[in-house]
């Protein structure tokens, strides 16, 4: 009696382990993988003459709060100090108040972080870089030439926003530039993949990845997604649209083309890798 109860108790076992691994197989099937740039999130290994972000050491105390216009050079490094404090951060938090991890929040929450009591609104429809193009449009602050430390830096063509499967998408991406290099690369931080980080950008040689040394020049924007068009973009220096020179926050809350930033909408239309 024993033995027969013994062996039925095994077969048992036996048919829950094959029913489960059926089971598995038949309810978890291998998700789909779209093909894309290899590990975008993922930098080319730096040459032993490019700095990395960590070599940037301590950032000073900013004093906040100031209206005044300042000069552009200092309240831009401002801005790029407090955009490398959100790098390290890792979160988009000021005095307790959390901005939601999109590239144009990260903008404002710098701007609030400096004190800046309004932020940039422009048309509807455009989302949030839209919003802030068209500001600086109508303030003249854009310009294509040698960055500053703290200019904006804005995209094109990021993403596929109105899905319709061409490259006519403007204004989809901004970060902020956080410095440069002897070769021309360009340092910013912005939001990708859900996440602040530094990526580098060199408008000189615009559809490079690296350098003969392993050096990054551009780093991925865009994701490459199955039915992309022949000809789609991925690199930062080919997405570039325009550099932002803001002066100061008297600049950004002394104009009727703001609005407050306490009140503004959720502006997450914006997007890169």
């Amino acid at each position: 009696m024993t033995v027969r109860t013994v062996s039925w108790v095994a077969v048992l076992v036996l048919l829950a382990g094959a029913s489960c691994v059926t089971v598995c197989r038949t309810t978890s099937p291998e998700p789909q993988v779209i093909p894309g740039p290899p590990e975008p999130d993922r930098p080319v290994p730096s040459g032993p003459d490019r700095p990395s972000p960590e070599a940037v050491g301590p950032l000073p105390e900013l004093p906040r709060g100031e209206d005044d216009l300042r000069a552009e050079g200092e309240f831009g490094e401002r801005m790029a100090a407090e955009a490398v404090r959100f790098l390290r951060a890792g979160v988009l938090e000021v005095d307790g108040v959390r901005f939601a991890m999109s590239c144009s929040e990260l903008v404002h929450a710098v701007l609030v972080r400096l004190g800046c009591t309004g932020g940039p609104s422009g048309s509807q429809g455009k989302g949030g870089t839209g919003n802030i193009h068209a500001w600086c449009e109508k303030e003249g602050l854009l310009h294509t030439g040698l960055p500053l430390v703290g200019d904006l830096v804005i995209f094109d063509n990021t993403y596929d926003r109105n899905r319709n499967r061409s490259n006519d998408d403007d204004f989809t991406h901004i970060g902020i530039v956080t410095g440069s290099l002897e070769d021309g690369t360009v340092r910013f931080v912005h939001v990708g993949s859900g996440r602040v980080k530094e990526s580098h950008m060199n408008l000189e040689r615009p559809g490079a990845r690296a350098d003969s040394a392993g050096n990054v020049l551009n780093d991925y924007v865009r994701a490459r997604k199955k039915g992309d068009r022949r000809g789609t973009r991925y690199l930062a220096g080919e997405l570039f649209r325009d550099f932002c020179r803001v002066p100061g926050c008297a600049a950004v809350t002394s104009t009727s083309h703001t609005a407050p930033l306490t009140s503004r909408p959720p502006f997450v239309y914006c997007t890169g890798v």
